[in-house]
């Protein structure tokens, strides 16, 4: 993009702004440290620290309702069992996927609702670490998870040792965007490991976990959740309002529709030739 050297409010202070693609994360700040690029989108867990420490560059980071998690496909049999959706759930310890797989940079997603939303209160019923011992000579059971970006295979990697503790395989399949968005459309899928945006307010999950809403991809169906979340949309009040979203909260944690991971931190990174108010 070039600078309007005519605009009526006079010239732009920059000369030109290019946006390049990168084929990943660690390539694009690694060309960040060495000076050849001034901004970047998204910097990646992996890549805080060394940024950070950076006399070059400076990282700004910033809580957001996007959550990780390990979307279930419903259209599977061996996941249309809530029983065996909330062993998964309970076999996930959240502070430790935190720690290893995002460095920190991130917080537990303990429930479907964004915890700084006015609506939550801490008494709502949440998933919890309670992983089922494994009996011996027990058969393995196996989830096949696509992941269409390179930055979330370190949080796989971790998810994947936990649950195998839990005797459930987790088989990972990281794919090129085009061929994940096939797949998805297509329904041939077990599980889809990602970032989706299920906050600040109750609109995303409306529209991912409502029979037959627009983002719901697994096909999750339950009336309890469709009750609560057309509470929400129709409220009169604060009131009223805030009994949908315990009542979503809790449906949701009976009859969860993906596997909760970690609420996201995001990070970007600017180069110090450019003063960035905070």
């Amino acid at each position: 993009m070039v600078a309007n050297e005519t605009y009526h409010r006079g010239r732009p202070a920059l000369d030109r702004v290019v946006i390049e693609p990168y084929a990943s994360v660690r390539s694009a700040w690694a060309d960040m440290l060495r000076g050849r690029v001034d901004m970047l989108y998204d910097v990646g867990a992996d890549a805080i620290d060394s940024l950070e420490s950076s006399s070059q560059v400076n990282v700004f980071t910033f809580e957001r309702g996007y959550a990780y998690l390990l979307l279930l496909n419903l259209r599977k049999p061996h996941l249309s069992d809530p029983a065996f959706r909330r062993e998964l759930n309970a076999a996930v310890d959240r502070d430790a996927l935190v720690a290893e797989g995002l460095r920190g940079h991130g917080s537990p997603a303990e429930g479907a609702v964004w915890p700084k939303h006015w609506a939550y209160t801490d008494d709502l019923p949440r998933f919890r670490y309670q992983p089922r011992p494994v009996a011996a000579g027990s058969a393995r059971r196996r989830i096949t998870c696509l992941i269409g970006e390179p930055s979330h295979e370190r949080l796989a990697l971790v998810l994947q040792r936990q649950l195998q503790a839990a005797g459930i395989e987790l088989v990972l399949e990281l794919l090129p965007g085009d061929q994940v968005a096939a797949r998805l459309q297509a329904g041939d899928f077990d599980a889809f490991l990602s970032d989706y945006v299920v906050g600040p307010n109750m609109v995303r999950p409306y529209l991912f976990w409502r029979t037959g809403a627009p983002y719901n991809i697994g096909q999750y169906s339950n009336p309890r959740v469709d009750t609560a979340l057309d509470m929400v949309r129709h409220a009169a009040g604060d009131t009223e309002y805030k009994a949908g979203v315990a009542a979503y909260q809790r449906a949701i944690v009976e009859d969860p529709p993906a596997v909760f991971l970690a609420w996201r931190e995001r990070a970007r990174a600017v180069s110090r030739r450019f003063h960035v108010p905070e």
